[in-house]
């Protein structure tokens, strides 16, 4: 009987302990934070981000004074450039200004459960070459 008690008790102990590295597995994570970029006027900047156990996701970008900006208000804000990707792991920012310099760029990843933040990545946007004139 005391046999019979004994393996009971390693049978439900490994079993707890298994369904909880199993639980684990689906939990929110972030595998990948975005790299600061040093880019120059007019060029593209693609921002990476990953995660384990997340349901969507939505890239956001801070102003240089801290203001937070969805990326519609990016946009908004920045006409003459083109932002895509917002809800995918790469995010791509055509055609960068000077005014950008400064600028800060974050994904946002949500499961059911949680909602986490990658690391911000900053943009560093320096002037365009002067054109040589023709002679």
């Amino acid at each position: 009987m005391k046999k019979l008690i004994s393996f009971v008790l390693i049978l439900v102990l490994v079993l707890s302990v298994g369904a909880l590295a199993f639980a684990d597995r689906d939990a929110l994570c972030i595998t990948k934070n975005p790299a600061d970029k040093v880019r120059t006027a007019g060029d593209t900047a693609i921002f990476s981000a990953g995660a384990a156990g997340y349901d969507t996701l939505s890239w956001f970008f801070v102003s240089p004074d801290g203001i937070l900006c969805s990326v519609q208000d990016f946009r908004c804000r920045f006409p003459y450039a083109s932002v895509d990707g917002e809800h995918t792991t790469s995010l791509m920012v055509k055609n960068l200004g000077t005014d950008m310099n400064g600028w800060g760029v974050f994904c946002s990843f949500f499961s059911s459960e949680a909602k986490l933040d990658t690391a911000v990545a900053h943009l560093r946007v320096q002037p365009g070459r002067a054109a040589l004139p023709l002679l």
